[in-house]
């Protein structure tokens, strides 16, 4: 099996074969590709997420893996999804992919030119009717706009409740076993 050093390059590997996984351990946390770059492009710019002798594998069905130096030694991380689950992630996805395709208005655009780029039918479906029919207000506050970041809070260090290496802030997964973080 291939070594990979991060998992961009891992999810890279696997997603000719795969386009959506679970969480290990879990039944209905589910991942399709994009999610899972956004969190291996997270995960990236964390540096030393993988302690020294760990790197990640993927099996031949997709799943993705941190191993601590030997290959048949591995924590396994995304399951490859099947059936219904897996084709309602793939279909997630390239709804989202649609939508991306959307020409989306500048941020300097007014409210009012934001209403009119956006197609009828999508606002139709993700707006409700009495908020279609108040008024818009002239300037949108740039502070209302700004999404809250999911940070977790400072103070005491958090450590792994299976290996007990301790964990980064904003750690997804132990550096040192790969236990998912709750």
């Amino acid at each position: 099996m291939k070594h990979y050093k991060n998992l961009m390059s891992a999810l890279g590997d696997a997603m000719p074969m795969c386009l959506a996984w679970r969480l290990a351990g879990t039944e209905d946390n589910y991942f399709n590709a994009r999610d899972l770059f956004a969190f291996a492009l997270s995960d990236d710019h964390e540096e030393g997420s993988l302690q020294e002798g760990q790197f990640y594998l993927v099996s031949a069905e997709g799943a993705i893996g941190i191993s601590s130096g030997y290959e048949y030694f591995v924590n396994w991380l995304f399951i490859p999804l099947e059936g219904d689950a897996y084709e309602k992630e793939v279909q997630r996805l390239k709804n989202e992919l649609a939508l991306d395709a959307v020409p989306q208005p500048t941020p300097q655009a007014s409210p009012q030119t934001m209403a009119q780029a956006m197609p009828q039918q999508a606002m139709q479906q993700s707006v409700p009717p009495q908020v279609m029919q108040q008024p818009i207000p002239q300037q949108a506050n740039p502070q209302m706009i700004q999404q809250p970041q999911n940070m977790m809070p400072q103070g005491k260090p958090r450590f792994c409740r299976s290996c007990g290496t301790q964990l980064k802030p904003n750690a997804k997964f132990c550096p040192g076993c790969g236990t998912p973080i709750a």
